[in-house]
């Protein structure tokens, strides 16, 4: 009995309240919402008693007149008092106060319904964690910025690698194999891991000290960063194991050669063809190694040797041709190349030595066509761009040159060749100050380079600005090439804008001495001369430069010089 007079005394509590607060409208929109869990319809009745409750074509309708009155200033205060007494301010700011009070208290009572059923926390649980299921992305809503890439657990295995931890994993289980360390090292010598090659073959050698494959491949490991004296030095410990070996007797003679040792070298070249007299590669070292020693009859007979043996093969005929030029036969070079790049049209490398054979005897533009053949048969190779770059500095094709030095230095930023080939060209067109940042650049990488030291000491001398410098770079190229004019010339130039005429003369006379045609050096001499009071020396000097063909604002002068007397 006392709980039915309680609820009795609750419904009267909300029957009083629903009458205070007038919520009749918002009872049915909060209805209609909570009854869209379980029915559609009750969606429509919900959206039906809004739509009756908001009374939009009322409000659009008011709107319309309030944007009417602000075009009508003598109907503001009409139209003000009409929207006034459509919001209701009072009765607005009631409902802003009772809202919020009739929500909390619903949701009171709504609680407290649900915790009387037999399953409240599903029914609070299960909603809230649907709600946060679908703001986590759940269903494949997710947002694409969020979605990361799906990349294969194993990736495709490369061969090379493969091999390598295939070897590595045999050496696990079986590190007492010397073969199996050798044959390891070659697969790093291949990739270019000299340190991993040189450790792998030192293991071999450790395993079994007669192991001649693991003194070989040592060998190449050190041949190819120019280790000569450590290549030497294990080529003899290869030779007491097996002198026999004509491979081991090869990569000693080879050894030797480039240690500049060619007698003896030949001597093992001679022992090594006893043994295998058909080897093209020990024919063409011991070539070679006569070369070094100005054989050229004896190289020429070993080269024609080796192209017999491997009639097909351009390298032999190559070698001959490259040992022409240096004995100073050119044109029998130009001819024996242009052979080879007719029977091998397709050979990068034939067309880039027939290039410098043609540039080497003065055919500048036929060479230029040689190199650019190259390019197109291997695009990527620097080499003819160095050479397309210096023969059109020889011919003067200062656009051509640049271009080609250009592209050079795109492929090998770091190459001195194309960065000093490219100063040249900024000199030839007047661009000294870029020059000479170049050569910088250059010395900074290598100090005791000659010719960026003797060009950027003669552009100090002619600017006359860092004269103590560029003396010390001129005396130190100099010294390093003492049978080159230019050295001399640069020296003693430098020292006549230094104030020192009688040790410029010196240097200038030396200069003069191993190039008895070229003017410029002549030129300065007269200068020299002149700073000492020696006129008529002068004078002489003066006339042999403008008789061998002076350039011609320095020309001027020595005509000036002449016609003056020296005055």
């Amino acid at each position: 009995m006392k709980g039915r007079v309680e609820h009795k005394g609750t419904l009267a509590k909300l029957k009083k309240t629903w009458n205070a607060l007038d919520l009749s409208g918002i009872l049915r929109a909060v209805s209609g919402l909570i009854s869209t869990v379980f029915s559609a319809r009750a969606w429509l009745r919900a959206c039906s008693a809004l739509w009756e409750e908001l009374d939009l074509p009322r409000v659009m309708s008011d709107s319309f007149r309030g944007l009417s009155a602000l075009l009508k200033p003598t109907t503001w205060y009409r139209g003000f008092q009409s929207i006034w007494h459509w919001v209701d301010p009072p009765r607005l700011c009631r409902w802003m106060v009772r809202f919020p009070v009739a929500i909390i208290r619903l949701t009171g009572i709504s609680i407290a319904a649900v915790m009387e059923t037999s399953r409240p926390v599903l029914i609070l649980c299960v909603p809230l964690l649907f709600i946060g299921w679908l703001v986590m992305g759940g269903g494949g809503k997710t947002d694409p910025r969020l979605r990361v890439a799906r990349l294969p657990l194993h990736p495709p295995p490369d061969p090379a690698a493969t091999a390598i931890a295939r070897l590595r994993k045999v050496l696990d289980r079986d590190g007492g194999s010397a073969s199996l360390h050798a044959e390891l090292a070659r697969s790093y010598l291949e990739e270019g891991r000299l340190r991993d090659a040189a450790r792998e073959y030192a293991d071999a050698i450790g395993v079994d000290q007669r192991s001649t494959d693991a003194y070989v491949g040592i060998m190449d490991v050190a041949a190819s960063v120019n280790d000569v004296k450590s290549s030497l030095e294990i080529a003899r410990r290869a030779y007491e194991i097996d002198p026999d070996d004509p491979e081991i007797l090869n990569r000693l003679g080879a050894s030797l050669a480039g240690d500049g040792q060619p007698d003896e070298a030949i001597k093992v070249f001679e022992r090594a063809l006893k043994r295998r007299p058909n080897n093209v590669v020990i024919l063409l070292n011991i070539a070679t190694a006569h070369a070094q020693l100005a054989h050229w009859g004896q190289a020429d007979d070993f080269c024609r040797r080796a192209i017999g043996v491997a009639p097909n093969d351009e390298v032999p005929v190559l070698l001959r041709a490259l040992l022409k030029l240096r004995s100073n036969a050119g044109t029998d070079a130009v001819q024996l190349l242009r052979g080879v790049v007719k029977s091998h049209p397709n050979s990068a490398y034939a067309n880039q030595v027939l290039g410098s054979a043609e540039m080497d005897i003065g055919q500048n533009h036929l060479a230029i066509g040689s190199f650019r053949k190259a390019q197109s048969l291997m695009p990527n190779w620097v080499m003819p761009y160095l050479g397309a770059g210096l023969a059109s500095l020889k011919s003067q094709g200062w656009a051509e040159a640049e271009r080609s030095f250009r592209k050079a230095l795109e492929m090998a930023p770091e190459s001195a060749v194309g960065q000093l080939g490219l100063a040249g060209v900024l000199e030839s067109r007047g661009k000294s100050e870029q020059a000479i940042e170049i050569y910088k650049k250059v010395l900074a990488a290598h100090p005791n380079l000659f010719m960026p030291l003797n060009n950027l000491a003669y552009d100090y001398a002619e600017q006359g600005v860092n004269l103590g410098s560029a003396y010390n770079m001129a005396r130190d190229a100099a010294l390093s090439c003492p049978q080159d004019k230019s050295a001399w010339d640069t020296l003693g130039w430098v020292c006549f804008k230094m104030g020192k005429a009688a040790e410029a003369i010196t240097h200038l006379e030396k200069a003069v001495k191993l190039a008895p045609s070229a003017p410029v050096p002549h030129y300065h001499l007269a200068k020299a001369l002149a700073g000492v009071g020696r006129g008529e020396d002068a004078m002489r000097e003066f006339q042999q430069a403008v008789s061998f063909g002076l350039p011609a604002p320095l020309a001027r002068d020595a005509q000036l010089q002449l016609v003056s007397g020296g005055r």
